[in-house]
Parts: C-alpha cells; sequence; structure tokens
C-alpha cells in the first residue's frame, strides 16, 4: 500500500518542483509539498524572508510545524483546500491530493498576507494564538513587512487550480502506470494468441492507447508560461481570466482523455478558452470568430481535434507580427457536415499542408503533440474514407490557409 500511496512513485518530484516554481513567480505565494506522512518532498519555493527566519528558531519552527500539520489535516478531512491564519497572522492554505480516494499528500502554500477588507469574507480560522514576541526585533518585522499583500479572491484561484492541476496529472501518471501494466500483460496474452490476432487490428489498438497517453505536461509547461509572463505584465485581471479559461481546459482534458469523439459543442468550448489565452500572449494580433448554428452541436467531433487545427497554425509560424485571424463555419453538404477552418495572416504553403497531413510522418516525432495526420486517420478508420481533413492554400489575394473536416452528422455512420 505504501508504495502506491508514496506519490513520488507517481509524480515525477522534478516536475512537480517545476510547477511549484512556476507558480511561486507568478503569484507571489510560497509552495511547499509533502507526502502523506507530513515529510517534504520537494524544496520550498518563494519562502519569504520571515518565514525562513522564523523557522531558524527553534522555538517559532514547532509552531510552525505545528500549523503546517493542522492545515495539511484538515484539508484530508475536507478534501479541499483549506485556508487558515498560522501563528504569525499570515495566511496558509494547504490543497490535498488523492489517487482513488486515498490521502497521497498535500502541498502547502501561503505566507502572504490579504487586505484587510477581505477578512470578513474570508473568515479564517486561527490555529493557535499568535505570537508577538518577534515584534521586539527590527530585522523580523522589516522582513514582516515586506510580506507580499494578495487578495483573497486570487489566493482561492489558485488553490482550486493548483489542485486541478496536479490531480489530473496525479490521475493521468496512475493511468499511464495501469496502462503500462494491463500492455504487459496483454502481451503475454497476444502471444499466446498471436495466430488468432491480426497485426493490423493490433495496431488499431496501440494508436488508440497511444492517442490517449499524447497529451503530457508540454502544455502545461506552455500555460504556465503565459500566466507567468501576465502576472508580471499585468494587475491580475487578465492573469485570473486566463487561469480561469486554463482550469475549463483542465477540466475538459480531464474530463474526456479516454474519448475518442465528443459533441462539437464541447470542442467550440475548448477552441474558445485556447484561442482566448493565444489572444492575450499575442497582444491584439490574434483574433478567433466561430459561427456554427446550434443544431449541429451534437455532431461527433474527434477529441482535440480544433486544439490540433490550431496548434499546426503556430507551428509553422511561431513568431506572429501581423493580424491572425482564424473564422471557424459548420455547415451541411452532401449529407455529411463539413467544419471549415479559415486562416488569414499566416503563410501556409505546399510543403507545410503535405507535411501536416502527410501519412509517413511518425507520431513519436511530434514531441507529444497531436498531429493532425493521427486525426484524419482516426477519422477515415471510423467513419470511411468519404470523410477526413482536407486542407488547401487560400483563394484570393490574402495570405493563410482553409482547412476542413468532414464528419458524418451522428456517430451512426461508424464502421463496423
Amino acid at each position: 500500500m505504501d508504495g502506491i500511496r508514496d506519490i513520488r512513485n507517481i509524480i515525477k518530484i522534478e516536475v512537480l518542483q517545476s510547477i511549484q516554481d512556476e507558480f511561486a513567480e507568478a503569484t507571489g505565494i510560497s509552495f511547499v509539498s509533502v507526502d502523506y506522512r507530513g515529510h517534504p518532498i520537494t524544496s520550498m519555493s518563494g519562502f519569504t524572508d520571515f518565514c525562513k527566519r522564523m523557522r531558524s528558531d527553534e522555538t517559532f519552527r514547532q509552531r510552525c510545524f505545528r500549523c503546517d500539520a493542522h492545515g495539511g489535516l484538515n484539508a484530508t478531512i475536507t478534501g479541499k483546500p483549506y485556508f487558515y491564519h498560522c501563528h504569525s497572522s499570515l495566511v496558509d492554505f494547504a490543497v490535498p491530493l488523492f489517487l482513488k480516494g486515498s490521502f497521497m499528500g498535500a502541498v502547502l502554500c501561503g505566507q502572504v498576507k490579504i487586505p484587510p477588507s477581505d477578512e470578513a469574507e474570508a473568515g479564517l480560522e486561527e490555529i493557535t494564538k499568535p505570537t508577538t514576541e518577534w515584534h521586539d526585533d527590527p530585522d523580523t518585522v522589516a522582513d514582516y513587512e515586506k510580506i507580499n499583500v494578495v487578495p483573497f479572491s486570487k489566493i482561492k484561484s489558485v488553490a482550486k487550480l493548483m489542485q486541478k492541476m496536479l490531480q489530473y496529472m496525479i490521475d493521468e501518471e496512475y493511468k499511464n502506470m495501469m496502462t503500462e501494466e494491463l500492455d504487459r500483460k496483454q502481451q503475454e496474452l497476444d502471444e499466446e494468441k498471436s495466430r488468432r490476432i491480426s497485426l493490423e487490428e493490433a495496431l488499431k489498438v496501440r494508436r488508440f492507447l497511444d492517442f490517449q497517453n499524447r497529451y503530457g505536461l508540454d502544455f502545461i509547461f506552455y500555460i504556465l508560461n503565459v500566466i507567468s509572463k501576465l502576472a508580471y505584465k499585468e494587475n491580475a485581471v487578465e492573469t485570473e481570466n486566463t487561469v480561469c479559461d486554463f482550469s475549463d481546459m483542465m477540466r475538459y482534458l480531464s474530463d474526456n482523455s479516454h474519448n475518442r469523439f465528443v459533441s462539437l459543442e464541447e470542442e467550440l468550448k475548448y477552441l474558445n478558452c485556447f484561442a482566448a489565452i493565444q489572444r492575450r500572449r499575442l497582444d491584439g494580433h490574434f483574433d478567433c470568430a466561430i459561427s456554427v448554428p446550434t443544431k449541429y452541436y451534437s455532431v461527433p467531433c474527434p477529441f482535440m481535434l480544433l486544439h490540433a487545427v490550431l496548434e499546426n497554425v503556430f507551428k509553422y509560424n511561431p513568431d506572429v507580427k501581423d493580424l491572425v485571424k482564424i473564422t471557424v463555419t459548420g455547415k451541411e453538404s452532401e449529407g455529411a457536415f463539413l467544419l471549415e477552418i479559415e486562416s488569414r495572416g499566416l503563410p501556409f504553403d505546399d510543403e507545410q499542408m503535405k507535411l501536416a497531413l502527410s501519412l509517413e510522418e511518425l507520431e513519436e516525432t511530434q514531441s507529444g503533440k497531436v498531429v493532425l495526420s493521427t486525426l484524419n486517420r482516426r477519422i477515415k478508420g471510423l467513419f470511411g474514407e468519404a470523410y477526413g481533413i482536407f486542407l488547401q492554400k487560400a483563394e484570393g489575394d490574402y495570405v493563410g490557409g482553409n482547412l476542413r473536416v468532414r464528419l458524418p452528422l451522428s456517430s451512426g455512420g461508424m464502421v463496423k
């Protein structure tokens, strides 16, 4: 049991450390992760000089540990982030992490102040009687005065996002472990039944499993980088919007990562969030317009199709300087649904179009990203050769490209 409950056996500590560091830099809040016994498993991220000074004193250090333990215990019991005042009247919170109902550990966060006007709304518990002995030490008082003041609403948003992101990572890594174990057993079974199972069917199963596991941490780090830059650039409004959009995206990934197809409505909602983040990143040089009649929202759409399209647009043109506009429309055509994505402002030559949909392109070279060729093969495999993804140069005198996805109007058109 301990082997499973040890979070170090589920998630890479260097990855967890990197996420902590990014969050601390972006938010001004400190972080440290502990296992289910309360033992630290990462280095401290963003710890304040005041708290470092307090923890260097044996008496104060024991009080800090008691506050940490109390916060972690309450978070474990409730299963939700727990916010409280430590013995120095700073705001701390604990984010619990679980795996299949078992407590794995927690992220202890905080070391900030909140505006006096937020105190009534926050209603935070005092873990213990506030310590005042350090008030006579000018250096300690000076360090205390330097501590960041963070709105309580932002603290709650950070806690929710941290829990959703790390919980998603734990669940995905555990699923990968189980998949590897199942793959090992399946391989043994396949060897016994090799005469009865065709190579073509085995490849189809393998491609599907690979597709499910393709969403690694690259995309998470990319969005974290955007959040970090925005945090330095503005006063949190756009950052909070980015956090909300990214939280919706993570929820979509978590809820549908096991699905091959989702409704077009779900994909369009995801695209809206992704486009909003790109719009902020490119500072007005990008726009995305969606015009699809609601009667087509139930059309089966490949999971992460629109993400792959948008990613492909920027893949060949990472340095966007002029206005780029993506227009998404949908209509019924010859008994099928035709989704059209038009890109204006980015060049898309024949060489790039061939590469994007090349059936000879090796998926392993794509660094875990969703490539159009994979989705194209899946559409054709499930619905027939009449369906798929088609690319063409833009017509007219503007720079850009058009992508069309032909899909059945309902899932009843799957090839048996």
